[in-house]
């Protein structure tokens, strides 16, 4: 059973759709459609305000220091989850939720 914050193995899109390479991503949603919501990542370190940085260890299960790139998601068939590596640490959630708050320009109070 796939879950958010569960680590996976899928293959992830190009952004211009000229082909596909099976990467680790995070789940950051399941709806009930079928499908699930991913951010990339990759162990190629660079710097921006969307990203959250990951070291490996035994509960994610990644091979290499790693960011999480919050401005690469997908929505993708939970189909082509090739396996699931392991967990985020939970410490990096509310460092993740404030960084899709700046992408997605959402307030934190009401309208």
């Amino acid at each position: 059973m796939i879950k958010i914050n569960d680590i996976v193995l899928v293959s992830f899109p190009f952004t211009n759709m000229s082909g596909e390479k099976v990467r680790p991503a995070l789940i950051l949603s399941v709806p009930s459609s079928g499908d699930v919501i991913v951010a990339f990542i990759t162990s190629q370190l660079i710097e921006s305000e969307y990203i959250v940085s990951v070291l490996p260890d035994k509960y994610n299960c990644l091979k290499k220091p790693s960011i999480i790139r919050l401005d690469k998601l997908a929505t993708l068939s939970r189909e082509i989850i090739k396996a699931k590596l392991g967990n985020l640490d939970f410490n990096k959630i509310p460092e993740i939720k404030n960084k899709l708050n700046l992408l997605f320009k959402i307030s934190k109070r009401a309208e």
